[in-house]
């Protein structure tokens, strides 16, 4: 089955050189990407939020947020119906998706060292920061600013949050085996991974979930309401860099890790092999689209798309090639398994 898939991926990308399938043009890397009806919600560290219609790759530019965050220096993060900046000055802002409106806004905070993550309580009510030093600052909205509600020294290097919608906490990460959920209360919860375990990265989930990739491959779902927390895959022992969570009810996960690998698993199908591909780069963000496909976001400021399964693969052969494989294209491509038609509907 991988073999296939590896020939498959070939074919595709001879067949796509001279047109790759992706957006090269971004001002920035990217730093969230959504699927929202027919486009992508990207938003760059330059506070660039673009739509992109995956279908052309044409992109449109929704609100340029750059005012708040700067054109470098800063970073720029996404959430429910906002968008959250900080500057090289460790200012920070809270923006609407609506209408790009300035909700709230600090100049000064507490933070010492960069902030590196952030994440907003639902209907614009406050946020989290996190910095590299190890705090986090609870913020809640008080007019056109934000004031600080509670200060957690935690150590370790705040590197990734994630608001869930359901119990309205935002989950945080430090490197260690230690989770924390977050209250706009300022209340601090802990719950820790086990098997010596470390948390790398973070992904919202369905509704009352969030999925975290650990430092030993693995993915474990929190549910911070329930204060559960359990193992879903096991790895194969390479640190996890980014997660995609399908939309609906979170059947298929997608992760990437550090030595490039992709792979795509149903937890409902427990005995299913999971679906794997080597990448050329390792993506710091992904997003699922219809019709088996994700997207990843790289840090060189593009954006390529990779299919979850080889039958929507054969497809997009049959698409680019106007043809099914003949017998002998098959060997020459697959080189095992019986001869299959590439396109559904071509017998």
């Amino acid at each position: 089955k991988e073999e296939i898939v590896r020939a498959l991926q070939g074919a595709l990308d001879e067949l796509e050189r001279t047109s790759p399938v992706g957006i090269m043009s971004l001002s920035a890397g990217p730093r969230s990407i959504r699927t929202q009806g027919p486009e992508l919600l990207v938003l760059g560290n330059d506070g660039l939020l673009s739509g992109v219609d995956p279908s052309s790759w044409r992109k449109r530019t929704i609100h340029d947020l750059s005012a708040y965050c700067g054109k470098s220096g800063g970073r720029a993060f996404l959430g429910e119906g906002v968008v959250m900046t900080v500057n090289v000055d460790r200012g920070i802002a809270l923006c609407s998706i609506a209408d790009g409106s300035l909700i709230s806004r600090e100049d000064n905070t507490p933070h010492k060292e960069d902030i590196i993550s952030m994440a907003a309580f639902g209907a614009g009510k406050g946020l989290v920061t996190g910095d590299r030093d190890g705090r986090l600052v609870v913020w809640s909205v008080d007019g056109v600013r934000l004031r600080v509600v509670k200060e957690h020294a935690v150590g370790g290097n705040i590197r990734a949050m994630v608001a869930d919608t359901k119990s309205g906490a935002i989950v945080a990460l430090n490197g260690t085996e230690r989770v924390f959920m977050l209250s706009a209360d300022g209340a601090l919860g802990t719950l820790s991974l086990s098997d010596a375990d470390r948390a790398h990265c973070l992904a919202a989930g369905a509704a009352g979930e969030v999925l975290i990739g650990s430092h030993q491959g693995s993915i474990w779902a929190l549910r911070p309401a329930e204060r559960e927390l359990r193992r879903l895959h096991t790895g194969g022992g390479q640190r996890v860099e980014s997660i995609a969570v399908e939309a609906g009810d979170g059947r298929h996960i997608a992760f990437s890790d550090v030595v490039r690998g992709f792979t795509v698993f149903d937890r409902k199908e427990n005995n299913a092999t999971p679906f794997r591909l080597a990448l050329t780069g390792s993506p710091n963000v992904m997003a699922f689209g219809a019709g088996s496909v994700v997207y990843l976001g790289y840090e060189d400021k593009t954006i390529r798309r990779v299919f979850t399964e080889s039958g929507a693969m054969g497809q997009r052969v049959c698409a680019l090639a106007g043809r099914s494989w003949t017998p002998e294209e098959w060997a020459r491509h697959i080189g095992e398994g019986r001869p299959e038609p590439t396109c559904a509907s071509t017998p």
